[in-house]
C-alpha cells in the first residue's frame, strides 16, 4: 500500500498519490468525515503510514492506517484513520514537545513552533520533527522570546522521544554562522541518502532581519552530526520559504529555491563592474566602433576596426578562471573597413566578415591557425553600408546584412568549396527592415535573427527552422535601442545584448523561447555604459560581453558574472551535493532579471522546485515565483545567469507553491501550478521536441480559470486504477473551500462549499493537503479535517 512519509509523497516533491485500490468512489460523492481541533495551526502536511502494524506500547500488534499531524504549538499527534472515520478524534498517542516560541514580528502569528512538514524514516520507524522552541530565560513565553531549533526523533509506534538535538553551528571561515533566533523554517523536511535536510529563511516579516538563507542537514542515525550551508555569504537574504523545502533527484542531488538579497544597487554595480569578482578588463586597444566577439576552439576572440584608421584587427582574449586578463596574439589585417567587422567559428576555422572601405561590398575570409593568419578572401557583389553578421548554423556559415539603398534585411549561406569561399547562395530578402545591421545566432536547429526597428527603436527577433530559407514567428519587444542588438547562444539558451535607449547603459537578457514561439526577453542591466552597441559571445563555461568605452574608445571585455560565483545564491534555484565535509554547490539557475525581482520582492524562493522524471533524456525541474512566472530548468545544465528552458508569466498575482505532477494514462507528463489571482489553477504538458523543452497549456480550472487569494497553498494530485484520470486538489483560500478538479480536463469535481456539512473551517495561509487511500487530509488554522468517500 502507498505511504506518505514525506511532503508531496516523495523526495522529488511530485505531489502525486498513486492509489492502488480498486472501487474507490468518485470524488463527486465525497464529503467531510471529521474535523479534529488541536488548539493551534497545522502548517505542515499530515503524513501517513497505511496498514501499519504497531510495535510495542498499549496498541501493540494493532494494524491501522495512521496519520501523523504536527502543530505550531509543538504538538505531535498520531491518529488511527479508522477511528477518525468513526468520528473518534482521540489520538493513538500525543507528544508535547518543549514550548514553542511566542516571539512576534513574523507574518506567522505566535506560537511559532513546528511549521515545516516532518519526515518519516519508515525503515527505522522514526519521525523526524524540527521545532522552534523558546529559550528558557526565567520569563513567561512572550513577544520577546529567544528561539532555538531542535531536532526531535520520535518512535512512530508510541510517540516516545528517542533523541533531541539543538541545531548548533560550529561556524567556519568564509561564511556566516547559523543563528536559529533569526531564522524561519517553513519548508518540509526531506530524507535523502541517510540525511534529513531543512531550508531556512528570515523570521521577521518584510525581510527585516539580518538573516541568511540556509540549508541544514543532520544524519538520520545521529542527528548530532550536522551540516550548515548558507545560501548567501556577502549579503543578507537568500531565504528558502517554499513549502516543499529541499527537493531531491535520483542521484541524491538537492535542489532549493531562494529569495531576496543584495537589494542595494551598489552590490549589483560592484558585481557586474568587476569590483567583487574582478572580471572586467579594459584594454589599451581602442576603436570608435563596436567590437565583435566569438568563441573559437574553446578560446575567446575579439575583432575591431582601428581607431584613427580603418585597419581590421583580431586578437585572442586571455581568460584566467572567470577573469579577463588581457588581449594576446593581435593581428592587424591589410584589409580595412569604416565600420565594425563580424567573426564566427565553423569547422576549426575563424571567419571574419566586413564591408569594404571605399565601397559597400561584403567580404569574408578565414584563419585556419587560431587567428594568427587570415586568407582566402572572397568579395561579394552584395553590398551594405552597415556591418554584416556571421553565424555558424547546422554545419554551414550564414551571413546577414541590411540592404544598400534600402533597409531590407537579407540572409544567405556562405558557400565553401575546400579551401575556397565561392559565393553566397540561397539569398533570402525579408519583408522586415532596419536602418542598422542585424545579428544572427543558431540554437536548437533554428537560425535566429535580431534587429532594431525601422522608424522605431524596438528590438525584434525571429527565426528560421529550415536552414535560413523561411523566417517567421517574429517577436517585437518593448525593449528599445538606437543601436543594433547582438545575439548569441549559450548552453541551451539564446541571449541578447543592447545599449539603452535614452541612456548608454548596457543591457543583456535571455530570449525566452517556447516550442514554437519567442515569448519575451528577460532583462538585466549592467552598470557599464557605451555610446554604441555591445558584443556578446559564449565560451564553454560562460557568457562574455564586449564594448567600447563611454567617453573614450577603449575596448572592454567582461565575464557576465552571476552572484553565485561569489557565493550569493539569491533569487535562484541551487543544486547541492553532500559529502563527508558537508554541502557544496554543483550548479545553479539565476534569472537574468534577478536584481529587479529582488527590488520588487518578487522572490523565486517563496516557492519550491519539483524534480521531474527523465523525459526524452532531459532531466528537468519546475518552479514558480512571486512574479507570477513558471520556470522550466534543465537540472543538469542549469545555466547560472539565465538559461531557463522555458519561462512564462502565468498568474495575475504571486505564486508561492510546490507544483504537482501526473503521468497520465496517455503517457503525457502533466504539471499543475497554483497562484494568486487568475487563472488560479493551471495544467501544463511537458513537451520535448528536437532537444527543446517547453510547457504547453492544457487547461485552466473550470475552463476560464478561478480567482484565488494570496496564500492558497499547493496542489495535490490523486489517482486510482478505476478513475479515468485523477483529481487535483487545492484549498481555495478566498472562501475557504477544499476543491477538486479533473486532472485531464480541469472540470470541477468537488467543492466543500456546496454543502453546509462539508464547509471547511478557517485555514492558515498556505494550508497543506495530503492525499491518501482513505481520502484527503487538510491542515487548518486550529487542527485538521478529513474528507473522503
Amino acid at each position: 500500500m502507498p505511504n506518505c512519509t514525506t511532503y508531496h509523497n516523495d523526495p522529488a516533491r511530485t505531489g502525486w498519490f498513486r492509489g492502488t485500490e480498486h472501487g474507490v468512489a468518485a470524488v463527486s460523492t465525497w464529503s467531510k468525515i471529521v474535523d479534529v481541533d488541536l488548539g493551534a495551526a497545522v502548517r505542515g502536511a499530515p503524513l501517513l503510514l497505511e496498514r501499519w502494524k504497531i510495535k510495542g506500547g498499549p496498541h501493540n500488534t494493532q494494524v491501522h492506517d495512521i496519520v501523523f499531524v504536527t502543530t505550531s504549538a509543538n504538538l505531535v499527534n498520531a491518529h488511527a484513520v479508522d477511528q477518525l472515520r468513526a468520528r473518534v478524534a482521540a489520538p493513538l498517542w500525543s507528544t508535547a514537545l518543549p514550548t514553542a516560541s511566542y516571539r512576534t514580528g513574523s507574518n506567522i502569528p505566535a506560537p511559532v513552533g513546528i511549521c515545516g512538514t516532518p519526515v518519516i524514516d519508515e525503515t527505522a520507524g522514526r519521525l523526524h520533527v524540527l521545532a522552534l522552541e523558546r529559550v528558557d530565560n526565567g520569563q513567561p513565553p512572550g513577544p520577546n522570546d529567544v528561539g532555538a531549533y531542535h531536532v526531535h526523533v520520535l518512535d512512530v509506534n508510541s510517540g516516545a522521544i528517542l533523541s533531541s538535538h539543538q541545531l548548533v553551528d560550529p561556524g567556519a571561515a568564509g561564511r556566516p554562522t547559523f543563528d536559529g533566533n533569526l531564522q524561519d523554517q517553513r519548508g518540509a523536511l526531506n530524507l535523502v541518502h541517510g540525511w534529513v535536510y531543512a531550508g531556512f529563511a528570515d523570521f521577521l516579516a518584510y525581510d527585516a532581519g539580518p538573516y541568511h538563507g540556509w540549508v541544514v542537514g543532520w544524519e538520520a542515525e545521529n542527528p548530532a552530526r550536522q551540516h550548515f550551508f548558507p545560501t548567501t555569504r556577502n549579503v543578507v537574504g537568500g531565504g528558502a520559504w517554499g513549502p516543499g523545502g529541499v527537493a531531491s533527484g535520483a542521484d541524491h542531488s538537492l535542489f532549493v529555491a531562494t529569495g531576496n538579497g543584495g537589494t542595494d544597487a551598489n552590490y549589483w554595480n560592484s558585481l557586474d563592474g568587476g569590483t567583487l569578482i574582478g572580471n572586467k578588463y579594459t584594454s589599451p586597444e581602442t576603436s570608435p566602433r563596436s567590437p565583435a566577439l566569438c568563441g573559437h576552439d574553446g578560446k575567446l576572440f575579439i575583432a575591431w576596426k582601428g581607431d584613427g584608421n580603418d585597419n581590421l584587427n583580431v586578437a585572442r582574449v586571455n581568460i584566467g578562471g572567470d577573469q579577463v586578463t588581457g588581449l594576446a596574439g593581435k593581428v592587424t589585417l591589410g584589409d580595412t573597413s569604416p565600420v565594425s567587422p563580424s567573426i564566427a567559428s565553423l569547422g576549426g576555422r575563424l571567419y571574419i566578415a566586413w564591408k569594404g572601405d571605399g565601397n559597400d561590398n561584403l567580404n569574408v575570409m578565414y584563419s585556419r591557425d587560431g587567428g594568427a593568419t587570415f586568407g582566402h578572401k572572397f568579395t561579394s557583389g552584395e553590398t551594405s553600408p552597415q556591418p554584416p553578421a556571421l553565424c555558424a548554423h547546422n554545419g554551414h556559415l550564414y551571413i546577414a546584412w541590411k540592404g544598400d539603398g534600402n533597409d531590407n534585411l537579407n540572409v544567405a549561406q556562405v558557400q565553401l568549396s575546400g579551401q575556397t569561399i565561392t559565393g553566397f547562395a540561397n539569398k533570402v530578402t525579408l519583408g522586415d527592415t532596419s536602418p542598422l545591421n542585424p545579428s544572427l545566432a543558431s540554437i536548437h536547429g533554428r537560425l535566429y535573427l535580431a534587429w532594431k526597428g525601422d522608424g522605431n527603436d524596438f528590438l525584434n527577433v525571429m527565426y528560421s527552422s529550415d536552414d535560413g530559407a523561411t523566417f517567421g514567428h517574429k517577436y517585437v519587444s518593448a525593449e528599445t535601442s538606437p543601436q543594433a542588438p547582438v545575439l548569441t547562444a549559450h548552453n541551451h539558451s539564446l541571449y541578447i545584448a543592447w545599449k539603452g535607449d535614452g541612456n548608454d547603459q548596457l543591457n543583456f537578457g535571455q530570449v525566452l523561447l517556447s516550442e514554437d514561439d519567442i515569448t519575451g526577453i528577460d532583462k538585466g542591466i549592467l552598470s557599464d555604459t557605451s555610446p554604441v552597441g555591445p558584443a556578446l559571445a559564449s565560451v564553454e563555461h560562460g557568457l562574455y560581453i564586449g564594448w567600447k568605452g563611454d567617453g573614450n574608445d577603449n575596448l572592454n571585455v567582461m565575464f557576465l558574472a552571476s552572484p553565485g560565483l561569489i557565493g550569493d545564491f539569491m533569487e535562484s534555484v541551487v543544486r547541492l551535493r553532500a559529502n563527508s565535509h558537508g554541502l557544496s554547490v554543483k550548479d545553479w539557475y539565476t534569472p537574468v532579471n534577478a536584481q529587479s525581482l529582488d527590488a520588487a520582492d518578487q522572490d523565486v524562493g517563496g516557492s519550491s522546485p519539483m524534480v521531474l522524471p527523465t523525459i526524452h533524456d532531459l532531466e528537468m525541474l519546475v518552479v514558480t515565483a512571486k512574479d507570477g512566472n513558471v520556470y522550466l530548468v534543465d537540472r543538469r545544465h542549469m545555466g547560472h545567469w539565465g538559461g531557463a528552458l522555458w519561462r512564462e508569466s502565468v498568474f495575475g498575482s504571486e505564486s508561492k507553491c510546490a507544483p504537482a505532477y501526473f503521468h497520465t494514462p496517455a503517457r503525457d507528463h502533466l504539471v499543475y501550478f497554483v497562484g494568486g489571482g487568475a487563472p488560479g489553477l493551471i495544467a501544463y504538458k511537458v513537451v520535448v521536441h528536437d532537444g527543446r523543452a517547453s510547457l504547453d497549456e492544457v487547461w485552466r480550472a473550470t475552463s476560464g480559470g478561478i480567482a484565488l487569494g494570496d496564500a492558497p497553498g499547493s496542489p495535490a494530485m490523486q489517482s486510482f486504477p478505476d478513475w479515468p484520470g485523477g483529481a487535483v486538489w487545492i484549498v481555495d483560500d478566498t472562501k475557504p473551500a477544499l476543491r477538486a478538479f479533473d486532472a485531464l480536463t480541469g472540470a470541477e469535481l468537488y467543492s466543500s462549499d456546496a454543502r453546509a456539512a462539508d464547509k471547511l473551517a478557517a485555514v492558515a495561509h498556505f494550508p497543506p493537503i495530503t492525499c491518501a487511500t482513505s481520502g484527503v487530509f487538510v491542515g487548518r488554522a486550529n487542527g485538521f479535517s478529513l474528507y473522503g468517500p
